[in-house]
């Protein structure tokens, strides 16, 4: 396909529609296409984490996270995927680094992100408290809230459990992440 007669916000709509599809061949190539006309540009340098994430690509997932972070320190939903990513790698002390500015969020995110940090505590109770105040909430990304109510199943099941250990939701579907990639607090 040539992308050269497209800008950079059809190639970025273009991005996100591919990854809700599971097209993440198209998505990938789209998004390199945005950073090889704008090597800075951190939405596209963030949608390629969670694409690398999403095919389980760790170590490029985690090095774009990072990146993201440096220059987008506010960016709410990156930090919160990205928590997930270090959780499902058991790097619980990078996840909690990483979660802590988002435990004083008020909003949803907040909320998933103290069930995280309580998650990966073993307090499945307190995870579960949380991701239901936060599922309650008023929802700006509709994916993230289908994936903590996967979390918040998937926790239930366990709390009967004595030591469950860290539980996070690592099979979570593309749109979670792409939907949202504009979202900064």
């Amino acid at each position: 396909m040539k992308y050269d007669c497209l800008d950079k916000e059809e190639l970025f709509a273009l991005a996100i529609s591919a990854g809700g599809a599971n097209m993440h061949a198209d998505a990938i190539v789209l998004l390199k296409t945005i950073l090889e006309r704008d090597p800075g540009n951190t939405n596209a340098t963030y949608l390629l984490a969670a694409q690398h994430a999403q095919l389980g690509l760790v170590d490029r997932a985690d090095v774009g996270f990072r990146q993201v972070l440096e220059a987008s320190p506010g960016l709410a939903i990156a930090r919160l995927q990205y928590v997930q990513l270090l959780m499902g790698q058991e790097r619980l002390d990078d996840a909690a680094t990483v979660i802590g500015p988002l435990l004083d969020l008020s909003d949803e995110i907040g909320s998933y992100a103290r069930a995280l940090q309580a998650s990966g505590a073993g307090k499945i109770d307190e995870a579960i408290r949380e991701l239901d105040h936060g599922i309650s909430l008023p929802q700006s990304i509709a994916a993230l809230a289908t994936d903590m109510r996967n979390l918040r199943k998937n926790l239930a099941a366990m709390a009967p459990m004595a030591n469950p250990g860290p539980v996070v939701a690592v099979d979570a579907p593309a749109p979670m992440f792409l939907t949202g990639y504009g979202r900064t607090n």
